[in-house]
């Protein structure tokens, strides 16, 4: 609810006090608007992929046969690279951790969609944040078209400017975290490792499999999951 809550927020601000000022051009609100969209789409995708991957049962791992790891919640046979998440109640492969922000587990099967969601979405707050910024305080030229703010002493002179610019400031705190999750998630892959087995062991790099391996896996190729279950005589089918 905070998530939805902040976007529509915002938008509304933005669409219904800072596009009427005038200063924003078309194209700069279309691209504006097509970054949030990706955003939400990339979203959406996350949290289809991980419910799907949730629902999806294998045939004879779920009566615990077969080879591979015993999970002492679901009481399935999984992967060992798999790990139990209480909230979704499912074994994830490969998690990260459970994102309360999109309220789904972060594995292998969306890790793609959401670097792509963290991408759009930090774009979309970042930009929407400079426009705000840069319509509502004195604008300096800082190289080509790109605007910075300059002055913004007078934003508080006024009612609609300063929560114009209290909604700035806010998106451009989610625009910095956001891509702090991203340099982290690119980090682990270039380590060969996810946030869950790094917590779990410490320094130590128990799953390395190279930066271009997390890269295969990553781009919907042939994950070690498909490989374990092929391995055990099983078929699994998206």
């Amino acid at each position: 609810m905070w998530t939805y809550t902040s976007v529509i927020l915002l938008m509304v601000i933005y669409e219904l006090m800072v596009v009427p000022l005038l200063e924003i051009l078309p194209e700069e609100n279309l691209i504006f608007i097509a970054f949030v969209l990706g955003g939400i789409c990339c979203a959406q995708k996350t949290r289809y992929n991980a419910v799907q991957a949730s629902q999806e049962i294998v045939p004879g791992l779920e009566l615990g046969e077969g080879s591979g790891n015993m999970c002492n919640v679901c009481k399935r046979r999984v992967p060992s690279k798999a790990c139990h998440c209480r909230v979704c109640q499912t074994c994830v492969f490969r998690r990260e951790y459970h994102c309360k922000w999109l309220d789904c587990c972060i594995g292998l099967t969306n890790l793609k969609w959401y670097l792509a969601c963290l991408l759009l979405s930090s774009a979309a707050f970042m930009y929407g944040s400079n426009l705000t910024m840069t319509t509502i305080c004195h604008p300096y030229q800082f190289m080509g078209p790109i605007l910075l703010p300059d002055d913004c002493s007078d934003v508080y002179s006024q009612l609609d400017t300063a929560i114009c610019f209290v909604s700035s400031v806010y998106s451009l705190s989610i625009a910095l975290v956001m891509l702090w999750h991203l340099a982290y998630h690119l980090w682990l892959m270039y380590l060969g490792t996810t946030t869950y087995e790094r917590r779990l062991y410490k320094s130590e790099n128990h799953y390395s499999q190279g930066l271009l391996e997390n890269i295969r896996y990553l781009l919907c190729c042939k994950s070690p999951y498909f490989s374990y279950l092929t391995s055990s005589q099983y078929s699994y089918q998206r």
